[in-house]
């Protein structure tokens, strides 16, 4: 029936001939006067949006000869779109799939001045320095090992008198970690906290906007906005939540177009590079 051929061929819609695609979407636009046949293509529209867009992030199709063009039909009415959201989590996957899109133009290296600042100095040094300023002037010239089993002890005396023991409070004990780990742990930081590429293909050729677009129709639907701006009641931070997903993405976009101190000498903001802006 309707309801098993509709999902393939919308997986497909983006590869089709640009003669076939004319011909398809017009005989979908005659059928959407028909009600269950909307509802139908709605459901298959949900149900293939991740995989599509997905494929369209990466450079496969055109948006004028999509699918995408037909979402108004039924985006914007409250009867489909509260049974998409209700049965389909529509909300939340067309957050995910925003996330997702971005999270192609990512990079997560590590910056070079920490990784210079590190060769320099040494996480030793670092530490010594920290440890006199707390008190202990009788660790200056003493071995890592020594240091790094102080500064644990310190810091969890630290978190103790804060009402707890730092190990419960998510902090990794630096006992034992030689200069090697250390260095995995920066570049570990740097890759949790990745920024985007403004000049990704990606971002360059707004491959993102199909999301942009829908999420405007279903949040302008009464009681969408309230629907995004929850989480789940149940199953905590593993189960998907549009309002999680939305804080996400807009910590991808944090540091986007970072901005350094500069010399007099150099060139000002005003003169930047304007690739960043999307």
């Amino acid at each position: 029936g309707v309801t098993s051929t509709l999902p393939p061929l919308l997986r497909n819609d983006l590869k089709l001939p640009y003669k076939l695609v004319s011909s398809w979407h017009a005989l979908l636009l005659t059928l959407l006067a028909v009600p269950n046949f909307k509802a139908s293509l709605a459901n298959a529209y949900c149900d293939t949006y991740r995989a599509v867009t997905g494929e369209y992030a990466r450079g496969v199709g055109l948006i004028e000869r999509s699918a995408y063009t037909l979402s108004v039909q039924f985006l914007n009415r409250i009867s489909y779109v509260t049974d998409l959201v209700r049965e389909r989590s529509l909300i939340t996957n067309l957050f995910l799939c925003l996330y997702e899109i971005l999270s192609l133009a990512t990079i997560s290296d590590v910056p070079t001045p920490v990784m210079r600042d590190f060769d320099n100095a040494g996480t030793s040094n670092l530490i010594a320095a920290i440890m006199v300023l707390l008190g202990h002037a009788s660790l200056v010239g003493a071995d890592d090992e020594s240091l790094f089993r102080a500064f644990d002890a310190e810091l969890n005396d630290i978190m103790n008198r804060s009402g707890g023991d730092s190990r419960h409070h998510g902090r990794v004990s630096t006992r034992g970690l030689t200069r090697e780990h250390h260095r995995n742990l920066i570049e570990k930081s740097a890759m949790l906290n990745p920024k985007l590429d403004p000049t990704h293909d990606t971002l360059a050729h707004r491959r993102y906007s199909v999301c942009i677009s829908d999420l405007k129709c279903v949040l302008n639907v009464v009681g969408m906005a309230r629907h995004f701006a929850s989480v789940p009641c149940k199953g905590g931070d593993d189960v998907p939540s549009a309002l999680n997903s939305w804080i996400k993405t807009l910590s991808l976009a944090q540091n986007m177009d970072g901005q350094c101190w500069k010399d007099y000498s150099q060139a000002h903001v005003e003169r930047e590079n304007s690739n960043w802006v999307g």
